[in-house]
């Protein structure tokens, strides 16, 4: 039962650490489309063009981590409620083996 609760505490680990990931994902995200939002509205020059490509390129690279994050969730989801399923019936076979 302990090995158990222990693969189910990595798991809740690794969901939470993902979770985490997430939002920092998203955040960035935000803050890039902001600036770039900011910088399309004063844009003419050429150099100003490349900045905006640059961030569009980041936006792309955020994007596509944000994604591989997201990826992950659902096995992670279902691994962490198999493992509460093992903790369940672990327990009940112990409660009936005392009772």
């Amino acid at each position: 039962m302990e090995h158990a609760r222990q693969r189910r505490r990595i798991s809740w680990m690794k969901v939470e650490s993902l979770k985490v990931d997430k939002r920092k994902m998203k955040s960035a995200i935000t803050k890039q489309l902001n600036e770039l939002a900011g910088r399309v509205n004063t844009t003419g020059s050429p150099e100003e063009m490349e900045e905006i490509k640059a961030t569009l390129e980041r936006l792309e690279e955020l994007k596509e981590k944000t994604f591989e994050i997201l990826e992950q969730l659902p096995s992670l989801y279902q691994e962490q409620k198999n493992i509460e399923m093992q903790i369940i019936i672990i327990y009940k076979s112990g409660t009936k083996r005392m009772g």
